[in-house]
C-alpha cells in the first residue's frame, strides 16, 4: 500500500459502540416516513413541531447512552491507535449531550476530537468534514474512515477517505463501495495495522 494515511475518523454507533436504538420504533415514534433521513425531516418541521421532535430525538439518544457498551475489542483498536500516536476521532450524527453521557459510561475520555451534529451539517454532507480537516490540518484523501452505514460510505466516497465498513457478514449490504469490509474490531485493528505500519 503506497499511500500514507494520517488520521483515523470513526463513525460510534455500531462502530465504537453496540448499536442502542431502535430506528424503526424512533421512526413510528417521530412520524418520519420510511423515505425520509430522520434528522433532515425534523430539521424542516414549522418550528414549534421541530422543537418537540427534537426534545423526544434527544430523550431517545440519551436514553440509548445510558446503556451504552463498546463493541468487543474497539477499546484495543483505540488503544492501538493511541500507542502509535495516530490521530484519530469521532463523526456522529449523535447529539453532543449523548455524546457527553457515553464519554463518561464507556471511558472514552481520551478521545478528544468529537464532531456531533451540533458542529455543522450531519452525514453524509461533505460540509460536515470541514471543521475535521481544519482541525486536523489535513487532507480528506489522508484520512481513513470506519463507520458501519450507507451514510458513512457516502461520505468517504464524495471526501475521497478511504473506507472501511464495519459489518458482521463481512459483505457490503450498501450499494455504495467500500475500500476494506471488516466483521469486527480484530479484523479492523489487522488491517489498521497495515495501513499504519
Amino acid at each position: 500500500m503506497t499511500q500514507t494515511y494520517r488520521a483515523v475518523l470513526f463513525d460510534m454507533d455500531g462502530t465504537l459502540l453496540e448499536p442502542s436504538i431502535d430506528f424503526r420504533a424512533l421512526r413510528e415514534r417521530l412520524g418520519v416516513p420510511l423515505s425520509a433521513d430522520i434528522l433532515d425531516w425534523v430539521f424542516e418541521q414549522p418550528p414549534t413541531q421541530r422543537e418537540r421532535l427534537n426534545s423526544i430525538l434527544l430523550e431517545v439518544e440519551i436514553e440509548a447512552a445510558e446503556r451504552s457498551a463498546l463493541l468487543p475489542r474497539a477499546r484495543e483498536t483505540l488503544e492501538w491507535l493511541t500507542d502509535k500516536g495516530i490521530r484519530h476521532g469521532i463523526l456522529t450524527r449523535n447529539s453532543q449531550e449523548a455524546w457527553d453521557r457515553i464519554r463518561v459510561r464507556c471511558d472514552l475520555r481520551g478521545i478528544g476530537d468529537v464532531f456531533t451534529r451540533e458542529g455543522g451539517p450531519a452525514k453524509p454532507d461533505p460540509a460536515c468534514l470541514a471543521p475535521i480537516l481544519r482541525r486536523w490540518s489535513v487532507e480528506a484523501s489522508k484520512i481513513v474512515h470506519v463507520g458501519d452505514y450507507l451514510y458513512d460510505l457516502q461520505l468517504a466516497r464524495v471526501t475521497g477517505m478511504h473506507s472501511i465498513l464495519i459489518h458482521s457478514s463481512g459483505a457490503n449490504p450498501y450499494p455504495e463501495p467500500s475500500d476494506f469490509i471488516a466483521r469486527d474490531h480484530g479484523e479492523l485493528l489487522e488491517y489498521l495495522k497495515r495501513l499504519f505500519p
